[in-house]
């Protein structure tokens, strides 16, 4: 799914809902979706892309959780030809560690999806072992 949204004033900010499910179980989530998906998912995304140019000036990347997605390093290898356009990852952090290497040089902000700052709670409302806090703030802090 994708969505160009530029509301007056504002940047362009085309967002990029990639498909499969997430890790975590919030009761809250809209996100109930599976893996199924068009085998030119990728091809379409840079179709997307290419159309509307320079009128894009910010790509958001989410999901479920975008990094368990079975098209997140294909995306992120079509999303290198458009480098010069601000690309921002919002994950759980649960499998960044994972993906430093597919998303070095490519993605230049990581939003962190946290509901609380106590693990234990964070836990509670994620209804799954999410990383802690000081974890994070380690991988973060290799990334910077």
């Amino acid at each position: 799914m994708f969505y160009l949204k530029k509301e007056s004033g504002s940047t362009a900010n085309f967002s990029i809902i990639l498909p499969g499910e997430c890790n975590a179980k919030c009761q809250f989530c809209f996100w109930k979706r599976n893996a199924a998906e068009s085998p030119m998912y990728a091809q379409g995304l840079r179709w997307y892309l290419q159309a509307l140019g320079k009128r894009i000036t910010q790509i958001s990347i989410t999901g479920g959780e975008p990094t368990i997605s079975p098209v997140f390093n294909e995306v992120i290898e079509v999303l290198r030809e458009f480098k010069d356009i601000k690309i921002v990852l919002t994950t759980n952090g649960s499998n960044l560690h994972t993906k430093l290497s597919v998303i070095e040089g490519i993605i230049q902000h990581v939003n962190i999806s946290r509901h609380a700052i106590n693990d234990k709670e964070n836990n509670d409302i994620f209804q799954s072992i999410m990383p802690t806090k000081d974890s994070l703030e380690l991988l973060l802090s290799a990334i910077e």
